[in-house]
């Protein structure tokens, strides 16, 4: 196992690093929580990362960037990723679906007037792909506490970030649908993720990515 204390940085918002904020709080590792609020800092660092994007992580001499790599690095090391290869395959499944909710649900927040947009967005096409999400879970789930199997994998905290965004930017949605709120209210009790959520530390929600004064280009 690592030794040296990581070091996550990203923006000061939830995002593509919050679901890596949570592995590492479901696992109890200490971690630097680095945060970029200041666009003169951001032009700093864009040409020392490889991809000119951030999160990265810095873990010793290694250092990872695109915060789904670092998810799934996470998942290896600290056996997140499943017990076979017919795990592996639904974890990867699930990943892939609730990647394709999360990125146009955040292309949504860059749309011109997107908060008159919102409800015709939350019923014509966030609630339509919540649904084929939770179909799909309730098959490959046994236990209400996980998005595969019956088992803690990295594919829970995508899940809840994902949930715990719809939760906040659209209130009513998530209740519409039993085995996803289930699934966010177990997770929340989780006690590294409750210590994590009760702690204060989190960031804004992912519609104030304008807040922290930064220009941001929404695929970083």
């Amino acid at each position: 196992m690592p030794s040296s204390k990581p070091v996550l940085t990203y923006f000061d918002l939830r995002a593509r690093a919050e679901p890596i904020r949570l592995l590492l709080a479901d696992l109890g590792i200490d971690y630097e929580d680095r945060r970029i609020s200041d666009h003169a800092e951001w032009q700093r660092m864009k040409p020392s990362m490889p991809f000119g994007t951030i999160p990265s992580y810095q873990q010793g001499a290694r250092m990872l960037v695109q915060s789904y790599a670092i998810c799934r690095h996470l998942a290896r090391v600290y056996d997140l990723y499943g017990r076979d290869e017919s795990d592996r395959t639904a974890i990867d499944i699930a990943h892939e679906a609730i990647r394709d909710i999360r990125e146009p649900m955040y292309g949504f927040f860059w749309r011109e007037n997107f908060e008159q947009k919102r409800a015709s967005y939350a019923s014509a096409e966030l609630e339509p792909a919540l649904a084929t999400l939770e179909q799909w879970i309730r098959t490959n789930s046994s236990d209400p506490g996980f998005v595969v199997g019956s088992a803690a994998t990295f594919v829970d905290a995508l899940g809840f970030a994902l949930l715990d965004d719809v939760r906040a930017q659209f209130p009513d949605l998530l209740t519409k649908f039993g085995r996803l709120a289930e699934f966010h209210a177990k997770y929340a009790a989780r006690q590294g993720i409750a210590h994590y959520l009760n702690s204060g530390r989190r960031p804004k929600a992912l519609q104030m990515a304008r807040d922290v004064g930064l220009v941001l280009d929404p695929a970083a």
